[in-house]
């Protein structure tokens, strides 16, 4: 027989609770940390392959293995000999990860969805420290859990140098809070170790976590000593990459940094603060509703610190502006919540059914969510490259047409990492070379892109501009966005139209995939 307290306990929720000698935000906080967690493995378990990119960091850990070195001088991949001046702890820890049994495409397909999980308990605890309040920072950790872009780019195969940065800068973030607050030596230490290793990770997360960091102490300290502190903590987190730095400088000194940094974004960051549309979710933007009603309440009482953050970012750092600012828009999210629907909704059990009700939307809406991301290349399109790796000579060059953005085209940035082979048109890798090479590669990728939904002819004026190549590659995945925002299957003119051309050989054909030899 059940006692008589515990089916009391078992029928009242609340009684349960206490049972427990848990409070309802604390559980609520760790309910939260396990949707969050089951929402970023849920499209990697669906898949057999890395989510989205990651075959240029897959060719990068190769390169680490082959040469043997920590440090490679060059990267192999596409055959753009870059250097290697890319923040390195992401793939020493793949190549270890890798060294200890697991697939290296197994690799890039879970590790990224782990650190995710792991950046989403950190965030637990840096918005503890932000708020001292238990109830904003569940409310805070859903919204950080469901949000689509808090997490999106993070599970993909490209994003696992991202997401060790992100987890690395919330940790940092945390220390710093305890460094302007209340000074220890261990604060100072553990802030100066995670910027250190946000920097190692990630060379734009560092330059993110340093306007923050200023941002921060601008409305949360402005003091002399937290700024004496912050001062210190960035001269050992300089120490501890000295080592990193000085060896990448010495082998080919400031250019690439300032070739990578100048990318920036296509798009005005006025314009993108302004459409305030970087959340990420497929129907009604909850949580971007509620993180406006948030900055309005902090506005209206005069507290800047959040409202500020999220400007700095669209200004400062505009290309990462839909994944950093999960961070304080989880925030305003959970402020607009306790303190202005908290204050009309006074009732617990609607409060309950409400934060039910917001939670099922949440996930409901998740599968829905940027799938331009969460999507796998076909079984198909990687046997294509793997017979070009077999059946086509070493030197072969390809145009690989697949109507996508280049920022979104993963059967492009795969393709010299599976085939071995040559893409004249990706852009992935050419960010670290000289004299702004990343740009030219771009009008080439626009104008071979475009070519898919026009005839043999548009190839003509590749060839005989600044595009060679010896083959034309056409992918089998259906599932697209393409630059005409349709949602169409890749290349249906450029096709029929390469089949009929006498200048072009069909010599691949097999569930889409097709790839045509120039004559």
């Amino acid at each position: 027989m059940i006692p008589v307290a515990a089916r009391v306990a078992i029928l009242r929720p609340r009684t349960l609770v206490r049972s427990l000698a848990v409070d309802t935000p604390t559980l609520a906080t760790w309910l939260a940390v396990v949707i969050g967690v089951l929402v970023r493995f849920r499209p990697v378990i669906v898949s057999d392959f890395p989510v989205n990119d990651g075959g240029m960091f897959y060719t990068i850990v190769r390169d680490i293995e082959r040469t043997g070195s920590l440090l490679p001088e060059r990267l192999s991949y596409n055959g753009l000999d870059a250097p290697f001046a890319y923040a390195p702890a992401s793939f020493w820890l793949a190549t270890l990860v890798h060294a200890l049994g697991v697939d290296l495409l197994d690799v890039f397909r879970l590790l990224p969805a782990v650190l995710s999980s792991l950046a989403l308990i950190a965030y637990v605890r840096y918005a503890r420290a932000a708020t001292r309040d238990a109830a904003l920072t569940a409310v805070a950790t859903f919204a950080f859990a469901l949000a689509p872009h808090a997490y999106a780019s993070h599970i993909t195969g490209g994003g696992l140098p991202r997401v060790l940065a992100v987890l690395f800068m919330l940790l940092a973030l945390e220390r710093f809070i305890a460094v302007f607050e209340a000074p220890r030596a261990g604060a100072l230490a553990g802030a100066a170790a995670f910027s250190a290793l946000t920097l190692l990770s990630h060379s734009e997360m560092a330059w993110a976590l340093a306007f923050s960091v200023v941002v921060l102490w601008l409305f949360r300290a402005r003091q002399r000593r937290a700024l004496r502190d912050g001062v210190m903590v960035a001269l050992g987190a300089a120490v501890l990459v000295s080592p990193w730095l000085v060896i990448t400088i010495a082998r080919y000194g400031i250019g690439p940094f300032i070739s990578a940094f100048g990318t920036g974004s296509l798009m005005n960051p006025v314009v993108r603060l302004l459409i305030f549309s970087q959340t990420g979710e497929p129907w009604f933007p909850l949580f971007a509703a509620l993180a406006l009603v948030g900055m309005v309440r902090v506005v209206g009482r005069g507290q800047w610190w959040l409202p500020a953050w999220v400007l700095a970012i669209g200004l400062l750092d505009s290309r990462s502006f839909h994944v950093l600012s999960a961070i304080p828009m989880a925030l305003l999210a959970a402020i607009a919540v306790r303190d202005v629907l908290g204050v009309f909704v006074t009732d617990a059990r609607l409060r309950y059914a409400l934060a039910a009700c917001a939670v099922g939307y949440g996930l409901l809406a998740t599968p829905w969510a940027v799938p331009q991301l969460l999507r796998t290349i076909p079984q198909a399109d990687r046997a294509a490259m793997a017979w070009a790796s077999s059946e086509t000579p070493v030197a072969a060059r390809f145009l690989v047409v697949t109507e996508r953005d280049w920022t979104d085209n993963a059967v492009g940035e795969w393709f010299p990492a599976l085939a071995d082979r040559r893409s004249v048109t990706t852009v992935q890798g050419s960010e670290w070379l000289p004299g702004g090479a990343v740009w030219a590669q771009l009008r080439r990728s626009f104008a071979a892109e475009s070519c898919g939904s026009q005839d043999s002819t548009c190839l003509d004026r590749l060839r005989t501009g600044s595009l060679g190549f010896d083959y034309v590659y056409l992918p089998a995945e259906t599932l697209t966005m393409r630059l005409d925002s349709s949602d169409a299957a890749c290349c249906a003119s450029l096709r029929l139209s390469l089949r009929s051309d006498p200048r072009y050989e069909l010599v691949y054909s097999d569930a889409g995939a097709l790839i045509f030899r120039a004559r």
